[in-house]
């Protein structure tokens, strides 16, 4: 190539650099413009008693004005006073819901949402999307068991001890809100193609599941919030919730490097329990726990987490696992074909895991978890099962609460009989 050539080819693209350069600023310019005058239209539309991000229109507590935006950095959430006079509405409607009502994901779509999503505003957009009622059960209310939004449009909330109670109601379109601000927190996308998010939510770790168009008529949310504090099974004992023979005989369990399947209905506290038999393994040893969303804890230092994705389920996760030098095997809670894996890998040198499993009594526990056995195209392996399995723990919610309904042990499995289970309430 001749120098000419060569300098003219410099010339040429250093020119289309410069024009690249210029279109995507030009680009960046519209979109901040874009991002400010929603965020205008939507400030200026707003109720007067609506929180905005700048502290005005907050409730009647007592709080300090914030800092400006441009310098306040990330802070912790201000405390928050729902009225007790009037269940209010989840959030009251803005500009914005006017500006995205025609659209099927506003949440995704609307520039104010996406800009403050790349600056990391995370904590102010979060409870702006949660609103007042589901935020303040959340993070002040320490007897909330799970916040739920039904098709109705009623927001719903489980207590200890109290039930299901009304607490507010929120509209289609702030429920799609929600789901879609969730969705794009935890790199996903919400849409038609993919009405369902499973996610964890920024504020207080809790378990977010979102459902949408077209998987069901009207979106539906559930928000199950995780313990505040690990109970101790000192701590069952004295709330009543197991005997004190019941908790010896789990730390005699643990402490035998035992098996144990926990088994109880939805919202029994199988999770909670869980956590504080985590509590009582060996700090020596090294506990593998595999999970799709954090809600598993244990403080030893040789604990390895491992969560689900898109590409990497359960069962790849199990066999990743036996190369992790695991001496305790943990599984959040048994839903498929890796319930076989598990079973043999406690059977194979592994002893002392722990899992869960939806059922409501130790029978139905063994018939539930022969079944995800079979889901790994095998037969249900019921001599695998009586090996391998050596405590099945049930919890149930009664009408005084959470109990620990039973401790069982498998004795035998019998070709005809099938299995011979004998209670261990005892301490034996």
């Amino acid at each position: 190539m001749s120098r000419r050539a060569y300098f003219t080819a410099i010339v040429v693209i250093t020119a289309v650099a410069g024009v690249t350069t210029l279109t995507i600023s030009w680009n960046h310019a519209r979109e901040a413009a874009a991002v400010k005058t929603v965020s205008a239209t939507a400030h200026e539309a707003a109720p007067a008693d609506w929180p905005r991000a700048d502290g005005a229109g907050m409730p009647s507590a007592p709080v300090k004005p914030a800092a400006p935006p441009a310098a306040a950095p990330r802070a912790a959430l201000q405390p928050l006073t729902v009225p007790q006079q009037t269940q209010p509405s989840m959030r009251q409607p803005s500009a914005l819901s006017e500006w995205r009502q025609h659209s099927y994901l506003g949440a995704l779509q609307a520039p104010i949402l996406i800009g403050a999503l790349h600056a990391g505003n995370t904590l102010q957009v979060t409870p702006r999307a949660l609103g007042p009622v589901m935020l303040h059960a959340l993070e002040k209310e320490y007897d909330v068991i799970e916040v739920m939004r039904n098709h109705s449009g009623e927001v719903v909330i489980d207590r200890h001890g109290r039930g299901m109670e009304p607490g507010g109601t929120m509209s289609d379109l702030e429920a799609e809100e929600l789901i879609g601000v969730v969705a794009a927190l935890n790199h996903q996308v919400a849409n038609e193609n993919n009405p369902i998010i499973e996610a964890e939510l920024p504020i207080g770790a809790a378990r977010f599941t979102g459902v949408m168009l077209p998987a069901v008529p009207r979106p539906v949310i559930s928000i199950r919030k995780p313990a505040p504090v690990v109970f101790t099974l000192d701590d069952y004992v004295a709330a009543g919730i197991m005997a004190r023979c019941q908790a010896q005989t789990l730390r005699s369990a643990v402490a035998d490097r035992r098996n144990i399947l926990i088994a109880g209905p939805t919202a029994s506290g199988k999770t909670t329990l869980a956590n504080a038999l985590l509590a009582e393994f060996d700090p020596a040893h090294r506990t593998v726990i595999l999970e799709e969303l954090s809600e598993l804890r244990c403080s030893h230092p040789h604990t390895v987490y491992l969560y689900t994705t898109g590409t990497a389920d359960l069962l790849r996760l199990l066999r990743t696992t036996m190369r992790l030098r695991p001496d305790r095997i943990i599984i959040g809670e048994l839903r498929g074909a890796e319930a076989l894996t598990l079973l043999k890998a406690w059977n194979t040198g592994h002893p002392g895991g722990l899992t869960t499993i939806h059922s409501g009594d130790p029978k139905a526990a063994l018939i539930r978890l022969e079944t995800l056995v079979q889901e790994a195209n095998v037969p249900p392996q019921q001599r695998l099962i009586s090996e391998a399995v050596d405590l099945i723990v049930s919890i149930a919610q009664t009408p005084r609460g959470r109990r620990l309904t039973g401790i069982m042990s498998i004795e035998e499995y019998d070709p005809q009989a099938g299995y011979r289970l004998r209670s261990v309430e005892d301490g034996d």
